[in-house]
């Protein structure tokens, strides 16, 4: 296994463990109330924490890892894509920094196999024969990708602690929704976000790529990439 995808894998193993730290309404009993003041400090724990990582640099390979998983995404429309998509995501990553990540990670999850326009790009990239776009400035869909998905999965977690994910329309209703916790916690890690801003990631979530998604594509490109090997000791 080489190095790339073995930092992948070792990114990855992070994520998963991360997971409790991101479900720590589990921690809480089925009959137990929570305030809003302790939900919102237990929000910004995980903010805090998972969000550190938008700010490394985009070199980092850390984060070209996590920024290729996301890209897969953001460019291919399904968990499987075929050869004309990737041929198209070909022809642009040569200024489109997003969709070099996306075929930097196929590589690295054994797609070329698959894909003769793929092992020739492949090919050129070991060879420094491609140069990687600049990353854009400014918002990042894959940044932003990052920061909503925790985001989500934060007002779940509020929302089975019974706080309604978005404020109510009935005036005898209780004001204090997900979204305004979170948002709380946002200015609470200096990350200002209006409570409006969070409320349409909420109502976007649909759009948003999800993690068992995500991981979808890790076991496809394993099981593919696997079978690859096992055939080349076959053929020994």
């Amino acid at each position: 296994m080489n190095n790339e995808r073995m930092k992948f894998l070792g990114l990855f193993a992070d994520r998963v463990e991360m997971r409790i730290e991101l479900d720590w309404a589990d921690t809480i009993g089925p009959n137990e109330t929570i305030a809003p003041e302790k939900a919102r400090q237990l929000v910004a724990n995980v903010l805090r924490q998972q969000l550190v990582d938008t700010q490394l640099k985009s070199s980092d390979s850390g984060m070209k890892a996590f920024y290729g998983l996301m890209a897969l995404e953001v460019v291919f429309p399904g968990i499987a894509p075929n050869a004309r998509e990737v041929d198209l995501v070909i022809a642009r990553a040569n200024e489109d920094y997003v969709a070099f990540q996306a075929l930097r990670m196929l590589v690295v999850l054994g797609y070329p196999k698959s894909f003769v326009a793929l092992q020739a790009w492949d090919r050129d990239l070991k060879a420094d024969l491609l140069t990687e776009p600049p990353a854009p400035k400014g918002p990042s869909v894959l940044r932003d990708a990052q920061r909503n998905m925790i985001i989500i999965s934060q007002i779940k977690q509020l929302e089975r602690l019974r706080f309604k994910p978005m404020r109510s329309e009935k005036k005898n209703k209780s004001p204090i929704s997900g979204c305004d916790i979170v948002s709380g916690a946002m200015a609470d890690i200096d990350r200002a976000m209006s409570y409006s801003t969070v409320e349409t990631i909420w109502k976007n979530r649909d759009k948003i790529p999800q993690p068992k998604t995500l991981a979808n594509m890790l076991i496809q490109g394993l099981v593919g990439s696997l079978e690859g090997d096992n055939e080349k000791s076959s053929g020994k």
